[in-house]
């Protein structure tokens, strides 16, 4: 009997701490992430400067979180994380998890690029390496080094941008605010995106020192048809190589 008790007891002492443990972990809420352009295969198969311009876009569309609304505590810890390891340290994060994870060859969904840097970061370099390449004010590249860019490039980099907006959810931004967007580049694809933020682009060359990701998110909502419409582009002479753009000249690309 008393063996028996003192089973009892410990049965009942071990489910009190498990509810206790549980009753401490705050809920998760479900967040649905739509869209999506890059399979794992595309990405895996993209050569290295094609994944430096997929990554470069996929972090300058995240960190355009707290501008559509998000929660920018919720970006403190990929920020801390971006800034040691840089966009080449990112792209390895996902190209490693992408190599030991084949179910993600197939899915074009970009929450497998969150879920990426997420594990990388957990084992990534710590904070006291930081390299200062990241701006967190603006973004990785200028309207200019973007028009520079070469076809497939600016693929890559238009549809990680995209895919970086539309892991909004994950940092706070509210679904509906995306839905006009969503719905659009689903009609655009790249050629349509890429189309419409180089038309913004060529149009405003005060744009070409711009590190601003927004300035390309507004080109692809003018681009969708829910904003402004850009003046015509200006098609003066080409600048001498290696000389900086003057306004109205237009760059390469």
């Amino acid at each position: 009997m008393v063996r028996g008790d003192i089973r009892t007891l410990l049965a009942l002492a071990l489910g009190l701490v498990l509810a206790g443990t549980q009753a401490a972990q705050p809920k998760v809420k479900k967040t649905f992430i739509h869209g999506g352009f890059v399979s794992g295969t595309a990405y895996l198969d993209m050569p290295n400067i094609r994944k430096i311009a997929y990554v470069t876009g996929l972090l300058e569309g995240i960190f355009l979180a707290p501008k559509l609304g998000g929660d920018p505590k919720r970006l403190r810890w990929l920020a801390v994380c971006t800034q040691s390891a840089g966009r080449r340290g990112a792209r390895d994060m996902i190209e490693r998890y992408l190599l030991d994870r084949d179910r993600s060859w197939k899915n074009r969904n970009p929450a497998k690029m969150y879920r990426a840097l997420a594990a990388g970061c957990r084992r990534g370099p710590k904070p006291s390496s930081a390299t200062g390449e990241v701006r967190r004010d603006g973004g990785y590249i200028t309207g200019r080094e973007y028009l520079d860019m070469e076809g497939l490039q600016k693929n890559a980099y238009v549809a990680g941008l995209v895919e970086g907006v539309l892991l909004g959810p994950a940092f706070g931004v509210n679904e509906q605010v995306l839905r006009p967007f969503i719905d659009c580049v689903d009609q655009l694809h790249w050629a349509g995106v890429r189309k419409a933020v180089n038309t913004l682009l060529l149009a405003d060359s005060k744009l070409w020192t711009e590190r601003d990701p927004a300035t390309r998110y507004r080109a692809i909502i003018v681009g969708c048809g829910l904003g402004k419409i850009p003046p015509k582009p200006v098609t003066p002479a080409k600048p001498a190589k290696g000389a900086k753009p003057a306004n109205g000249a237009k760059p390469a690309g």
